[in-house]
This record gives structure tokens, sequence and C-alpha cells, in this order.
């Protein structure tokens, strides 16, 4: 019950900053509604089911790992629904730029913000199932540092082949 109020409500005040031109505050509202909405029906199932009393411990530890995963599900579901909210407005606009920024910009942003949100996602739920994200994180970091080494010389080299075109 409580869950359907609260997306009502939100659906209401969607609605009127749809019509009032705050986009920003639309599209917050508009990415948060149903990930909430089943976030509290989760919320919910789970206090349910935590209150019999004859629910057997492994049930019980493998509820406590639902309820995160859930929890972090949301919170993905969420941040996806907000970048395709403002990537399908940037669409939309005609214009090359936006507010003085290029909407090749833009659009470079939102997909880099979308793989990380998936990246963190993605380690979050290894977390909860007990697989250790150290040793990745490792080897990302090393990687990227060594990505970073060799993409400086082959810019280093770019710009010097460019000057030996220009003399």
């Amino acid at each position: 019950v409580s869950a359907y109020v609260l997306r009502l409500i939100l659906l209401k005040y969607k609605n009127k900053f749809d019509k009032s031109g705050h986009f920003g505050w639309y599209a917050l509202l508009q990415a948060i509604t149903t990930p909430i909405f089943f976030l509290l029906i989760f919320i919910g199932l789970f206090f349910g089911i935590d209150a019999i009393e004859s629910v057997h411990l492994r049930v019980k530890d493998f509820l406590l790992v639902l309820k995160k995963f859930s929890f972090i599900l949301c919170a993905f579901w969420f941040l996806i629904s907000y970048l395709n909210i403002y990537e399908k407005r940037f669409y939309g606009i005609k214009e090359k730029t936006i507010g003085g920024i290029d909407k090749r910009t833009v659009n470079a942003l939102i997909k880099i913000s979308r793989a990380l949100a998936i990246l963190i996602a993605i380690m979050f739920v290894l977390d909860i199932f007990g697989i250790d994200i150290r040793g990745i994180l490792t080897i990302a970091g090393i990687g990227g540092a060594a990505i970073g080494f060799a993409a400086k010389d082959m810019i280093a080299n770019f710009f010097g082949a460019i000057m030996l075109f220009i003399d």
C-alpha cells in the first residue's frame, strides 16, 4: 500500500515538473518512480518473511543476500534510467551544442557514466555473493596504468608525425 501511495505522489510531482519545464527534477522523478516502487515491495516482502519465526536460518541468510542484491539492483536501475532519460533528451535537441557543450561530448559522458555504473554494480554484486574483488580491482588498476603508459607514447608519436608533415 505504501509503495502504491508513494508511486502516486511521485507521478503527481513528475507531471508537475514536466509541465513547468524543470527537466532535472522531472528526470529524477521519472527515473526513480519504478525502482523505488519495486524496492518498497521487496522490503515489505522481506519484512513479512523475516517476521515468521519458523523460517530456517539458511533461508534468513539467503534473504539477507537477496535484500542487498535487490537494493543494488534498484539503485542500478535508477542510474541507468536516469542516464537513458538524459540521452533521449539530448538526442531530441537539434542544435549541435547544448549550453555551450558539444553534443558528442555529452553523449560520450553518458556512455562512460553508463559503463562505470555497470562496472560498479557488478563489483557490488560480486562482493555480495562472497567473491573477493580485491584481485579484480588490482588487475584493473595495473591494466589502466599500462594502457595509460602505452597511450602516452602513441599520442606523442601521433603529434610528432603531424609536426613532420607540417615542416
